[in-house]
């Protein structure tokens, strides 16, 4: 964690559950209680709660492909984080970066499938290797329409929840992606630099 007035670093306390820990709704189906030694995380978000109390969303490759959910305590003289529960992601997806949605869901991307033998070559070629995908608890994992790109990484969703905001790392380019809008909307500024996370 970092002082922003000190400009000091120190790790963030976090609290991880017991073995026989059961994760309540919305994430009873987290097979099991996240391990510190495997915990291996990537994109973070934040979706801001009542009194100090926050829900931290980590992509996880350690162990599993998932979102890995902490209750983010900023109350006491430090922050802490205590672990929640986990949404593991359908096979065949290697996330990157995780954002909360306006109505209550998630969304993550997937840059591409680890599986995929011809990779290398759709990179080389410009083709679409990945997606963004939504969650809802009494949905499951559903794939945005339209949002196939080449690398799919960064994403930030508007306050309205209509619009994603999803960059292309090997295909260079931020895309502007209509949501629960028919027909799609898709707008596309090609960049000269290989974007990261937004």
């Amino acid at each position: 964690m970092l002082n922003a007035a000190s400009k000091s670093l120190k790790p963030l306390a976090v609290s991880y559950a017991q073995e026989n820990f059961l994760p309540e709704k919305p994430y009873q189906d987290c097979p099991a209680p996240l391990k510190k030694d495997k915990f291996s995380p990537h994109g973070i978000n934040v979706r801001l709660g009542d009194n100090k109390q926050h829900a931290l969303y980590v992509v996880n490759h350690g162990g599993r492909e998932s979102i890995e959910v902490f209750n983010l305590n900023l109350a006491g003289p430090e922050p802490s984080a205590t672990w929640q529960g986990c949404i593991v992601v359908p096979k065949n997806n290697r996330l990157n970066s995780v954002v909360p949605l306006p109505d209550g869901g998630l969304a993550v991307t997937s840059m591409s499938d680890p599986s995929d033998k011809n990779l290398a070559e759709k990179i080389r070629q410009g083709k679409n290797t990945g997606k963004v995908l939504e969650w809802f608890s009494d949905k499951g994992w559903q794939t945005v329409s339209g949002s196939e790109l080449s690398g799919n990484n960064g994403i930030e969703i508007s306050p309205d929840g209509q619009w994603y905001y999803v960059t292309a790392w090997w295909g260079q380019q931020l895309i502007r992606l209509s949501r629960n809008q028919q027909p799609v909307q898709k707008q596309i500024l090609d960049l000269d630099f290989m974007p990261d996370n937004l």
